[in-house]
């Protein structure tokens, strides 16, 4: 379930030209990626204009600037003399740490350049739009505390499917049984949070499938 008004803040910096003749190139990457974004309302990118003037400006000082929830950066390497590796990572500007990367080698001509802008731009898409169904999710918990639960719950759950598909039934069952008493507490903390609601009533079905399964 979509929550209304819950967007990510993204800055994408210009890319870096690691070689000679690809400054066009990143320049033009930049400015599609970010057109790119600017077309999906529940995403606020930074404009063109405002990216040029971020080239030289390093993480930490573009998290405090813009306080956004996510930053695309990339480079443009040479790898041959008529080709180039596009590389680009999205950040989480709490840790500075890529949360995905990918990477590409096209042609330097125009239509490998179109090829990086498509292939790239449906990456960063897609691992936005996850980082966006996250922040949705979080902000469908107003407690803290009651969140982490929720986490830490869905990660038993995960472990309780494993588990069972390699026939651990006893530590299966367990997984869930800390999934449910995590999802009681966190209901406790918030009672108010439908997605925790949620959650709890998928345990007795998720145990009901598992018993007819084994």
């Amino acid at each position: 379930m979509a929550v209304p008004g819950v967007t990510l803040r993204v800055v994408v910096r210009p890319f870096d030209d690691r070689g000679p003749g690809l400054r066009d190139a990143a320049d033009r990457l930049t400015e599609s990626l970010t057109d790119q974004l600017l077309a999906i309302p529940a995403l606020r990118p930074t404009s063109s204009a405002a990216a040029a003037d971020l080239r030289d400006v390093s993480l930490d000082s573009l998290a405090v600037r813009f306080k956004p929830d996510r930053i695309v950066t990339g480079r443009l390497e040479p790898v041959a003399p008529d080709r180039m590796r596009v590389v680009v990572q999205i950040i989480d500007p709490k840790t500075l740490g890529a949360l995905a990367s990918d990477s590409l080698v096209v042609s330097r001509l125009p239509e490998g350049q179109t090829t990086a802008e498509v292939r790239v731009g449906r990456f960063i898409r897609g691992a936005l739009w996850a980082s966006l169904e996250e922040a949705q999710r979080r902000a469908r918990v107003h407690d803290s505390i009651a969140w982490r639960m929720l986490v830490d719950a869905d990660e038993h759950v995960r472990t309780a499917r494993l588990a069972l598909q390699w026939r651990l039934d006893q530590r299966g069952f367990e997984s869930l049984n800390l999934a449910d008493s995590l999802l009681d507490a966190a209901h406790a903390r918030d009672k108010d949070s439908d997605l925790i609601r949620v959650a709890q009533a998928r345990i007795p079905e998720r145990r009901a499938f598992f018993v007819e399964w084994l």
